[in-house]
């Protein structure tokens, strides 16, 4: 009888190992698209629901104060900024006074045990005082001490950070420094400023009284920045100066009026370093399309092209320039898939708005009382 000896193999061949690692590779190649995308749905859901909670708080608040919360930077005529205590209401930026509704009660509260004397700290300037300190205490006398520890400023606020963002959470990357902030409220078709050669033909906001805004200001049309305090002026619900709309002043109705939306801070006008405390640069408008082209901090230029329209190329480097009071430079954007950004409206609902939106609709929905019915566009 003949006896066949069976051979075990010990190892693949090496054609069989190629073709084990191809297919292995192919796969990945596959599935990394559909994690990423994965992850940038779930970053995308934070910052939905972050905008929500926002406005949310927003509704709490006027439910408390009977208006929107004011951002403090400006004081009636007169008044000096130095004599502002948080007693006698200057409570800092409109992100600020929503602690409470956020569920940050604890911070705000030691805010107000922190800032008996709080103050400006450029007099008539910008900026309220950025070196307020956790209260501390006299290890000796147990006496409360009003400096030596952490600043506030560094404190980072999930609910105002989109993980979508492409910045630092803290200036620089360094946690002493001002902690970042992604969201801000809207001024509406708000003018901003010249800035030189950037005067896009294309720009509704100069175009006179076009939204019925006939407050007083450099030029025709709504108040250069948003800076005083007769409402007829005002174009947005929110503006820089010591008044807020009422939603009863929201004459467009709350479902068709922008109360907040994204920012980029590294691409943002108002200052690389905008914390929650800080008054100035918590403010944008829809004077730039969503998303309209910017340079970064340390970044290079961005070509200058009209993003309202294409062909006009020869609008020069101060539009794209991140720079103070630069139209594009004020504008919302975001680092989400679809080139475009989260918006919150009035009724508190969240919409994603593209870069090519219908131009003249951003603006009225920017506006809270041009009196012109819109309609969202869908597929936000």
């Amino acid at each position: 009888m003949t006896v066949y000896k069976v051979r075990n193999r010990s190892a693949f061949t090496l054609v069989e190992l190629l073709v084990v690692i191809a297919i292995i590779g192919i796969l990945i190649a596959l599935l990394l698209p559909a994690v990423q995308a994965a992850r940038e749905a779930a970053r995308r859901s934070q910052c939905v629901n972050n905008l929500k909670q926002i406005g949310v708080a927003m509704h709490n608040y006027v439910d408390t104060h009977k208006q929107l919360p004011t951002c403090e930077l400006y004081r009636e005529t007169g008044q000096s900024n130095n004599s502002q205590t948080w007693d006698n209401a200057d409570k800092g930026s409109s992100f600020m006074k929503l602690l409470p509704f956020i569920e940050r009660s604890n911070l705000y509260e030691a805010l107000r045990e922190s800032t008996t004397n709080w103050k400006h700290a450029r007099g008539a300037g910008f900026t309220p005082d950025v070196l307020i300190w956790e209260l501390q205490y006299n290890p000796k006398t147990f006496e409360p001490v009003d400096s030596g520890g952490k600043q506030f400023k560094t404190t980072h606020i999930p609910a105002y950070w989109c993980p979508s963002s492409d910045s630092s959470k803290w200036q620089d990357g360094n946690q002493d420094d001002d902690a970042m902030r992604c969201y801000n409220v809207n001024m509406g078709p708000t003018r901003v400023g010249d800035h030189g050669a950037c005067q896009d033909s294309g720009l509704i906001v100069y175009s006179g009284n076009y939204f019925g805004i006939t407050g007083e200001g450099d030029g025709p049309g709504h108040r250069w920045r948003g800076e005083h305090y007769n409402p007829n002026g005002i174009a947005g619900p929110f503006s820089r100066c010591n008044w807020a709309a009422s939603f009863a002043e929201v004459g467009d109705g709350l479902s068709n009026t922008l109360l907040a939306g994204e920012i980029l801070p590294n691409r943002y006008d108002g200052g690389w370093g905008r914390s929650f405390i800080q008054s100035s640069g918590t403010h944008s408008t829809t004077s730039a399309p969503p998303n309209a082209p910017i340079e970064m901090v340390n970044g290079p230029q961005v070509a200058p092209h009209s993003s309202i329209d294409p062909d006009q190329t020869d609008l020069g480097h101060q539009c794209t320039q991140r720079s103070f009071w630069n139209i594009w430079a004020m504008g919302f954007r975001s680092k989400h898939t679809g080139n475009g950004c989260n918006m919150v409206l009035g009724d508190g609902s969240v919409h994603f708005f593209f870069h090519n939106i219908d131009y003249e609709l951003w603006q009225r929905l920017g506006c809270r009382n041009d009196g012109r019915a819109v309609k969202l566009p869908e597929g936000g």
